[in-house]
Parts: structure tokens; C-alpha cells; sequence
């Protein structure tokens, strides 16, 4: 059977759809006015041709339908679906197809119902007809019913082949319907919902949906002694974050979202509490007794043989007149054989945006991956992007079996249950192995701990193959029936999880815990009382949370009692004993607990709506689009900006800093956010104030053609016409590239301002949340981090890395990295657990971000730790398992924190595993002794530092004082330290260097020339190469992360 992803079911009324999205995922907390939508399940004009006996039907309707719902207060109040009983009783010809909410027509009277489906040649053919105007005719999945009044002249007969025409409509090929005869069709298994539709999620995808609060969903657990799914739950809409709902084991989740869709799923609407579920069209369990297969299309088979026109192709890549055999784009297979490579690749040298199975010369798959290591010899590799991709991840298990047919450009995937068993016995071992080989080489892990897992993890493994065994011993005696069978397969599942889990939990426990590292967290304020706060800040620190960024100001409100920004209204009644409010309570009892705060301001994004009291002061400092609108039509939501390029902006906020750090000197940093535009292209631009156009237009000599009188909307259609239009103005596509630059300066001269005004000669952190990505971030955005980072003005750059694969994340904070060189701190922003991925992804992820090159990481978002022990649990196991000073921190705590975790693990691991003396312990304690005595006030001295730490890691001189796995493990964290001591030394370089991009303080002028550090001109058409990241693709062969149960964007 081929499985595939069935298409959306719905037409709309409109084509507003809510979402949860921005810079760094802004939290809408205002109030949701009421909305209603409506969705129309049915179709007209459809056809319908009897080709057997040459008839036709005309006029024919689709599931009569209403669905209609009302959300107000960010709530869905009411949601309904009604039958059009005027169609229902009419002579109207009606096609029913599984999108129908019922699994029978319910049309009763004098009509003849035919029932529709696919006979063996895949065409549609009448299998029954039904006379009784009962209404209980049965509606095939993958089929539909045709009701057809008595009194119409034509009849179908039983066996005769039919065809749709006219307006075309989908039949779906999957559902979930209940015993009561409710129904719901599936649009996509195990896929991101993105658009309106309903998706079914289940133990392939992951611990959570990862979906956002806007729609609903329901969890059914199978029942063993009904053998169905019983309904467990619901989530209703605006119910909990975007991690969305947990998938249970031997359990799914129905998910609905969209207008037209997002009430499909609320409690009593068509499913409620102890309704028996069952599957149509696809089953929970894919890995059967007997084998399994499956059938896909793949797009091209690489080929080099001479005659290959594609070999003419200069560096075998897809151009706009040439394409490429093996290039793999959109929701494109491709076949990479043996004897392929791209420039050395020894894989197929695709990027990290598919995933691929690697099959051996007997067809059996062997690896799998976003990038698998090699191509087996003999063999191929099978690489997917979109929906190629999905096939792979969720229908190709380790030790399946593959079969390519190149004349139909079709693969055939086998599985069986041992398939799946090999698939998750690697998945255990490859735990196994990395544990044990981190006891035996000396790395800092809970070795006692990790000894009971991996007896644990063996003995699951041992429970998981006398499963096997005996499933497949009664199913080839079939000696048992359909439920004892079905039991026992979801037994096994139980095993299969349960035997994984252990496996995560070894991971964990495997990640060594670094004496220097920031562990951070974006804190979003939820409390409202002194008690809740408390509780808030021990979660933090039995986690090992050692930074918070603090959010402080968003959506145009303040979390302390300003005199320029009103106090948030949700926090107004709350209390906090002695604390005046909310940011002093949070910071004194992060004190007390050695925790760090930094204030988390989102600058130029106020929130979704203009009644706030900045706003209601200041109109004019909104930002409007090119078409004379001011919600942002880019950034996922209706967001509201104010105007970078306004020096009366500029002087507010940077006048509230300072009131924040004065009225807080707890406060140890400033974390900027949208500290940027709005997302805009040339098409649909975005950034237009008065201000900023008068101060434009008059900077290249059209300041008389704007009346400054006039309403924003004329006068933006009057500035586009004489600056921007070629029509009117010869200048306007140089004036554009100006009009990039211009904005790009502005939010540069803003940065610049907060770095000498607000922190100035303080000993203030300042951060900033920016995506990795130069060439994107200055086009869309006019954000240039480099030249900020370049001049010494942000001291920590907190890329956000927000990823679902583990692979993106090294690679996106390596390429940072490398383009904008050592001169700050790089604390990786992740979100694995916000985009629902298993607690356990948060290990890889961090990893990849250290092996990226960061100093630390930062997760987004505090709803993902509060109320989380599976993610505390994953932190605390391992990278948080021991105390950690910040990286920032002077120079003499980072030295200290090294110096004592390396005696400390002289005296707990290297001298009992006899890789060191106690006498050579003492040698090595004198040298740090020594080293602590160093001065580290400048650059210069913190470089002599450096120079001493890196003469001890020789190996020469490590020679001395340790052997084996103890010397490995010495020159591994000395060569860490010295890593960070050159960045310390690079950043006070910075520091002392006059500026050296564009003019900062003057964003009206840019005509001036761009002397960025690279020559080369900021502006919407970056010149920023993308080359860095291939220096990432050899570091991405050392994660491990690519296997288990993971998502790719």
C-alpha cells in the first residue's frame, strides 16, 4: 500500500489564520477581541461520469456542511457543525467523502445510495448500493457514497467504473472514527501543522506536538481489554504554550488548527472523554508481525556516466537554465549512488534541510540521517527534502529492506517487526557504547549512576528481543487472534519506549558538566505572588541555572514601576511582600541563590495593540508598511513596531534603561531584543514613519515633494512615488539601496547609544538576541550584528539557534561565529523543548552549540523548564550535574573554577585510574598556583596568561604530570580555557579600537561611503558570502543526535 499525505478537506470563507511567531517568538498576552469564522466543508459542481454505462451526472454537492466558531479572549466559546437540512431533503445529488463528520450519510427518505471505492487497477467502482433511505450507508475512507434520489432517470449498478470531474475535490485516504459514528479525516501523520488542517501525532514524532495554543487537541490511549483507543484528554484552544500536548506512549494525538478546523477538536464537539477511537486507512503499529511495504516515487537517479548531460553542468549544480540530476529540492528524492561525491563529500554533500537512509549493496538500510556519514559500498543513498524527507524519517527503519525500480523511478521499503527492533537496538547500543566508553576515558560523569542505566538499558534490550521472538513465533503458527495479536504488538511498543527512554537517560547522564559555562534561560514573568516566585527561582537553581534574562520590557509595558513606562496591567494587583515589584523580588531572590539577571527588553516591538500608554502619547512613532498599514504583515502575527531611525525613540528608551539599572542595580545586563525592522523585502516594505521620511527624502534632495501635513498613508504613496519609482525619480533604485542603509544605521546608531550611554563605563553586560544568519538579518531585518559586534558594543551574542535539528544548531553558531570573529561571548539561544522535541533533544542541542564553538546556551523559553521535570531532569543528569561560573565572569573566578575542577577530578578519577600520581597532582596544583598570581587587567597580560595556560597543555610538559585518558582529558580543558582567554583578550582589543563602520550617529546620511570592517556596502543587497558553513559539515559528522525521534524544517 502507498502511503501518502492526503490534502486539505476544507474550503474557507477567509484566509485569516492566527499563529504564533517573530523575532524571538513574542508572547501575545493581550486581550483577543471576538472573532468568528466560518468553514464549508462541501463543493459544487462536481461531476460524476458512469463510464461503464456511459452515463453523466451533473450538479452534484459535497458534504452540506457549516462549520462556524467564536473565540474571544484568546478563547474559542463556541463551536459548531450543521448539517444543511435543505440540501439533505432536497433532490440535490450528494457526494459523501470521509471529511463528512459522521461515518454514515444520515440522509433519510426516498434516495438510492451508492457506495465508492478504488478496485485493484486504482480506479473508482460502485461496491454496493443501498435503497432504504435509511441513511446508514457506510462512507469508505479512500472512497465516498453517492446519494442520488429515487426519482432521478439513471441507476449505477454494482461493479461499474466511475469518474469524478468538474470541480475537483479530495477524498481522504485516513480517519479516526468512534463507535457513535463521529469522524474526522487526517490530513497529515506526524508533519508540523502549518496550515488549516488536522494532524495526526503519535510515537514517531516525539514527546510532545510542538504546536502552538491556537487550536485544539485531543490524547487517546489504547485500551487492551476493549482493544481500542479510548479518548483520555483534551487541550482546549488557548490552553497551555507552544510545546504543544504530550503524546502518550501507546497513544496519539488529534490535532486541529485553522479557521474552519481549530473547534474540530474541543471536547464533546465530535469525540469526547471514553470514546472508542479506531483508525481508517492507517494503522498505530508499523511494524507488524508479518512484513510491511511500502511504495515511493523518487525525482532523479544519480547518474555520471559519459553521456550524462548533466555532467556539462559546471559544479553539477542546479542552474536557472541547466538543471541538476541530483539536486535536491523541494520535497524532492533523490538516489545518490556509489561513486558519488560533491566536492569530496564522502555522503552525498546536501545541506541539513532532509534526511536520508543509506542502503548497503543487499539492500538492507544501514544508517540513517539528516546527513548520513558515507555512501555504502555498492550501494545508494536515498536523501529527501519536504515530503520526501517525512517518508523517509517515518517509513525507512534501520534493517529494512530496499528495492529500487529505475524504469518507474519508484523505491519499494520492506519492514517488519525486526526492522523496527534492529532500528531501536542501535539506537540503545549507540547509548551503550558512548557511555561506557566516557566511564573508561576518564570523562567527568556519574559513573555509578550511568553503570545502573546501562545494566538497565541491557536488560530492556533483553525484554524487547523475547518480545520479538514470540510475536513472531505465534504469528507464523498463527496460532492467536486478531486482539491477542494486536495486544501483544502494543506490549511490545511499550517495551520499544521504554527501552529508548533508558537510552536518553544514559545521554544524559553522558554529557560531561563544565566548570565555565552559562546555562541560561529566558524568563517570561507568570508570577503573582512572593510564594510562586520563590518556587520559580529553586526550580532554576536545583536545575543549574547560573543566568536568567529577565523579560522586563515587552509589549509596551514594564515588569518595575517606572516613571516612563506604565506597569504592566496584569501585574498591577500583585504582590510581593517587601518588594515594591515584580523585577526587584525576582532579582533579590536570584541573588540570594548566586543566580545572574540580565533585563530582557524587546526595543522597537510594543505588542499588538495602540492602547497602551506609550502608543496613546506617541502615535508618530509607529511604523507603517508600504501600503499604509501598521500591523507587520511579515512577522507571524499583527505586530506593532516603532521607528528605529527616530531620535525621540531613541532618547525614550534609552532613558528607561537607565532608570531600569539605576532603580535595579541587581541588573547585571541588558538583553536586546527586535532590536531591529520589521521583516521586509523590496515588495512589500516596511520602516515608514514621518520622521524617517522627511529626514530620508530631504538627504537626496526631494523634501519638497512630501507635504508634512499630510495623513502617513499619503504621504508614504508620495514618498514611494518620488524616491522610490523610476517613473518619477531616475535615482530610485540607488535611492532604495539608501533607503537599506539608511535603516540599517539607524538601528547600528541606536546599538552604539546603548553602549555609551546606557552602559558606558559601568561593568553592564550587554547582549542582544539576533538570528545567525548576516546576509538574511541586514536584508530583511537592517539588523548588522557584526559591525556591533566588530566595534565592541554587545559583549554577548545570543544567536537563536531554533532548530529542530540538532546539526542546524552547530552549524548556525559556527558560521556566527567565524564571520564575526571572537570579540564577544556566544551563549546559543535554543528552543528544542518550545517546538515540542523530546527532553531529550535539549542534550544534543546543547552539545551541538558547544561543539559549534559557543560558551554557553540559553532556553527559550521559561515555560519549558517551570513545570517540566522531564527537562529539568535531562539538565540536571548531566551538563548541569555540577556548579558553573559565567564565562563573562573576571578573569581570576575563570581561572579558579578550571583549576579546581581539574584537582578536584585528579583526586576523584585520574589517580585511582593510576593516569597520575599524587606527587605529579601537586606539580600541576604549583603551576596554577602560579598562574592565579598573573595580573589580567589588559589585553596584554590576559595574552601572557594565555601563553603560560597553553605551554602547560603541551604535550610535552603534560607528559609530566599525567599519562593515558588523564593527560587526554587535562589537554582537552586546558585547551577549552585557553579558548576563552583569547576571546577575553580579543574583546578588550575590540574595546580599545576607534569605530569603524558607517557613521553611527548620523542615519540621515547615507550617501556617505560604507567603511564596514569587510569594504564591503551594508544595505539590502548584502554581499555577505555564505562559505563559512563548510566549516561546520566535518564537525557535524561527530553528532550522534541525527538518530531517534527528531523533526527537520
Amino acid at each position: 500500500m502507498k502511503k501518502t499525505k492526503s490534502k486539505l478537506i476544507c474550503t474557507f470563507v477567509s484566509a485569516a489564520v492566527l499563529c504564533l511567531t517573530g523575532g524571538m517568538l513574542a508572547m501575545n498576552r493581550e486581550s483577543v477581541s471576538a472573532a468568528e469564522t466560518s468553514g464549508n466543508w462541501g463543493k459544487s459542481n462536481i461531476t460524476l461520469k458512469d463510464v461503464t454505462a456511459s452515463v453523466e451526472i451533473k450538479n452534484i454537492v459535497s458534504n452540506p456542511v457549516t462549520y462556524k466558531d467564536n473565540a474571544e479572549n484568546g478563547t474559542l466559546v463556541s463551536a459548531s457543525e450543521t448539517v444543511n437540512n435543505a440540501v439533505m431533503t432536497s433532490g440535490q445529488t450528494v457526494i459523501f467523502t470521509a471529511a463528512y463528520p459522521y461515518t454514515t450519510t444520515k440522509r433519510t427518505g426516498n434516495y438510492i445510495e451508492y457506495s465508492v471505492e478504488k478496485n485493484g487497477d486504482g480506479k473508482y467502482c460502485v461496491t454496493a448500493a443501498n435503497g432504504n433511505g435509511d441513511g446508514n450507508t457506510y462512507i469508505p475512507v479512500g472512497g465516498f457514497v453517492l446519494s442520488v434520489a429515487k426519482s432521478e432517470s439513471y441507476a449505477l449498478n454494482v461493479n461499474d467504473v466511475v469518474e469524478l470531474g468538474g470541480t475537483a475535490i479530495t477524498i481522504a485516504d485516513k480517519a479516526v472514527e468512534s463507535e457513535s459514528g463521529s469522524r474526522v479525516a487526517i490530513d497529515l501523520i506526524n508533519g508540523n501543522r502549518s496550515a488549516p488542517m488536522v494532524v495526526y501525532y503519535d510515537y514517531d514524532f516525539g514527546d510532545k506536538t510542538g504546536t502552538n495554543v491556537y487550536g485544539t487537541e485531543l490524547a487517546a490511549v489504547y485500551d487492551e481489554t476493549c482493544g481500542k483507543f479510548v479518548v483520555r484528554n483534551f487541550r482546549a484552544f488557548g490552553e497551555g504554550d507552544a510545546s504543544g500536548m504530550i503524546i502518550p506512549d501507546n497513544g496519539f494525538v488529534l490535532s486541529a488548527y485553522g479557521e474552519g478546523y481549530r473547534g474540530v477538536m474541543m471536547e464533546n464537539q465530535r469525540f469526547s472523554v471514553g470514546d472508542k477511537l479506531t483508525m481508517v486507512g492507517f494503522d498505530y503499529i508499523r511494524f507488524g508481525g508479518e512484513a510491511i511495504s511500502y511504495v515511493y516515487n523518487y525525482d532523479y537517479y544519480d547518474s555520471q556516466s559519459s553521456t550524462d548531460e548533466f555532467n556539462f553542468n559546471n559544479g553539477r549544480m542546479e542552474t536557472a537554465t541547466s538543471p541538476f540530476a541530483a539536486y535536491r529540492g523541494a520535497d524532492q528524492t533523490i538516489i545518490y549512488h556509489d561513486g558519488w561525491s560533491y566536492n569530496g563529500s564522502a555522503g552525498t554533500g546536501t545541506n541539513v534541510y532532509g534526511y536520508e537512509a543509506a542502503v548497503d549493496a543487499t539492500g538492507t538500510v544501514v544508517e540513517r540521517g539528516v546527513n548520513v556519514g558515507s555512501i555504502p559500498a555498492g550501494g545508494y543513498v536515498i536523501s529527501g527534502h519536504g515530503k520526501g524527507r517525512d517518508f523517509i524519517r517515518s517509513n525507512i527503519p534501520l534493517g529494512a529492506t530496499v528495492a529500487l525500480d529505475q524504469s518507474k523511478k519508484t523505491y519499494y521499503v520492506t519492514t517488519s517487526l525486526n526492522s523496527y527492533y534492529v532500528s531501536t537496538r542501535a539506537t540503545v547500543e549507540d547509548a551503550l557504547t558512548s557511555a561506557q566508553k566516557k566511564i573508561t576515558q576518564l570523562y567527568d560523569i556519574d559513573a555509578e549512576e550511568a553503570n545502573k542505566k546501562i545494566t538497565e538499558a541491557q536488560t530492556e534490550l533483553d525484554k524487547l528481543l523475547a518480545f520479538k521472538e514470540d510475536i513472531e513465533a505465534k504469528t507464523e503458527q498463527n496460532t492467536w487472534s486478531a486482539q491477542e495479536k494486536t495486544n501483544a504488538l502494543m506490549a511490545y511498543n511499550t517495551a520499544k519506549l521504554k527501552a529508548e527512554s533508558v537510552a536518553q537517560e544514559l545521554m544524559a547522564l553522558s554529557a560531561e558538566s563544565k566548570p565555565v559555562t552559562a546555562r541560561a534561560v529566558w524568563h517570561r514573568p507568570t508570577e503573582k505572588t512572593l510564594e510562586s516566585l520563590t518556587e520559580t527561582l529553586d526550580t532554576y537553581q536545583n536545575t543549574g541555572i547560573n543566568l536568567i534574562l529577565l523579560e522586563t520590557f515587552f509589549n509596551g509595558y514594564s515588569m518595575f514601576r517606572s516613571d516612563y513606562v506604565e506597569y504592566h496591567k496584569d501585574f498591577v494587583s500583585a504582590s510581593y511582600g517587601t518588594y515594591k515589584d515584580y523585577v526587584s523580588a525576582f532579582t533579590a531572590l536570584a541573588e540570594e541563590r548566586g543566580i545572574e539577571v540580565h533585563a530582557w527588553v524587546e526595543d522597537f516591538y510594543v505588542g499588538l495593540t495602540t492602547d497602551i500608554k506609550l502608543l496613546r502619547e506617541h502615535p508618530e512613532w509607529i511604523v507603517y508598511n508600504d501600503d499604509g498599514t501598521m500591523y507587520q504583515r511579515k512577522e507571524g502575527g499583527a505586530y506593532i513596531f516603532i521607528d528605529p531611525s527616530d531620535k525621540a525613540v531613541g532618547d525614550f528608551l534609552i532613558a528607561y534603561y537607565k532608570e531600569l539599572i539605576e532603580k535595579n542595580p541587581l541588573i547585571k545586563g541588558l538583553n536586546l531584543d527586535y532590536i531591529r525592522y520589521p521583516v521586509s523585502t523590496q515588495k512589500e516594505d516596511t520602516g515608514y514613519t514621518k520622521n524617517s521620511m522627511m529626514e530620508f527624502a530631504a538627504s537626496v534632495g526631494v523634501a519638497d515633494k512630501l507635504n508634512a501635513s499630510s495623513s502617513v498613508k499619503d504621504m508614504i504613496s508620495a514618498f514611494r512615488k518620488w524616491v522610490l519609482n523610476s517613473n518619477y525619480n531616475a535615482d530610485a533604485e540607488e535611492n532604495y539601496q539608501k533607503w537599506c542603509d539608511y535603516r540599517v544605521n539607524a538601528v547600528n546608531s541606536f546599538v552604539e547609544r546603548v553602549n555609551k550611554e546606557v552602559k558606558g563605563e559601568s561593568s553592564l553586560l550587554l547582549s542582544t538576541a539576533v538570528f545567525s544568519s548576516p546576509t538574511s538579518t541586514v536584508e530583511q531585518k537592517k539588523q548588522d550584528w557584526r559591525t556591533w559586534i566588530a566595534n565592541g558594543w554587545i559583549d554577548i551574542a545570543t544567536p537563536m539557534a531554533y532548530y529542530d535539528s540538532s546539526v542546524d544548531v552547530l552549524q548556525g553558531v559556527a558560521d556566527m561565529i567565524l564571520i564575526s570573529g571572537g570579540a564577544c561571548y556566544y551563549y546559543t539561544g535554543l528552543a528544542s523543548s518550545f517546538r515540542g522535541l523530546p527532553a531529550y533533544e535539549n542534550v544534543n542541542q546543547i552539545e551541538a552549540s558547544y561543539l559549534g564553538g559557543a560558551d554557553g546556551y540559553v532556553i527559550f523559553c521559561s515555560t519549558q523548564i517551570i513545570g517540566h521535570s522531564d527537562v529539568q531532569n535531562v539538565l540536571k543528569a548531566g551538563y548541569n550535574s555540577s556548579p558553573a561560573v559565567l564565562p563573562h565572569a573576571s578573569v581570576d573566578k575563570v581561572l579558579k573554577a578550571y583549576f579546581d575542577k581539574m584537582l578536584d577530578r585528579a583526586d576523584r578519577l585520574y589517580i585511582p585510574a593510576g593516569g597520575m600520581t599524587s606527587e605529579q597532582k601537586s606539580a600541576l596544583e604549583a603551576k596554577f598556583t602560579s598562574i592565579l598570581g598573573m595580573p589580567y587587567s589588559t589585553a596584554e597580560e590576559i595574552g601572557a596568561i594565555e601563553t603560560v595556560v597553553k605551554d602547560v597543555a603541551k604535550t610535552s610538559s603534560l607528559r609530566k604530570i599525567a599519562s593515558g585518558y588523564a593527560q587526554a582529558r587535562l589537554s582537552e580543558t586546558l585547551s577549552e580555557l585557553s579558548s576563552l582567554l583569547e576571546r577575553k583578550k580579543t574583546m578588550l582589543e575590540a574595546k580599545n579600537v576607534a569605530p569603524d563602520p558607517v557613521d553611527p550617529v548620523d542615519p540621515v546620511d547615507p550617501g556617505k561611503k560604507d567603511d564596514n570592517t569587510d569594504g564591503k556596502k551594508k544595505g539590502c543587497k548584502s554581499s555577505v558570502g555564505a562559505g563559512a558553513a563548510l566549516i561546520t559539515l566535518a564537525a557535524a559528522g561527530v553528532l550522534a543526535a541525527v538518530r531517534g525521534k527528531k523533526r527537520d524544517e
